[in-house]
């Protein structure tokens, strides 16, 4: 898929994302999808390869959604010191980001002592 055959969205916010030497830069697009590239676009408009083709996506934002969820359960766990099936946490795509709606945590009495 070219970019160039892509409707134009205006970039509202660029992102450096990973560590030297996997950089890569997240463009934030008026349309509310992230087009990822290795280098910074220096035009205020770029192609979003999201809108050409939007069967992509779906399987990108749930695969997105799940490793947010996972990734989101294995911080809370380490931060309460409770193992990570103990975490139930509940997240939603918000303009097309990941956000977090919720979590539970089951905790024993030894658990619970110790946070007292």
């Amino acid at each position: 898929m070219s970019r160039r055959k892509a409707p134009k969205r205006r970039v509202l916010l660029i992102e450096r994302a990973g560590t030297y030497p996997n950089v890569w830069w997240n463009h934030s697009l008026e349309c509310g999808h992230i087009e990822k590239r290795k280098r910074k676009a220096g035009a205020e408009r770029i192609g979003c390869s999201v809108c050409y083709n939007p069967h992509e996506v779906q399987v990108d934002e749930a695969a997105t959604l799940q490793q947010f969820e996972l990734e989101t359960a294995a911080k809370l766990a380490l931060s309460l010191g409770v193992p990570v099936d103990a975490v139930s946490v509940r997240v939603a795509m918000v303009g097309g980001h990941p956000e977090v709606k919720g979590a539970t945590v089951m905790m024993g009495s030894e658990q619970v002592e110790r946070m007292i």
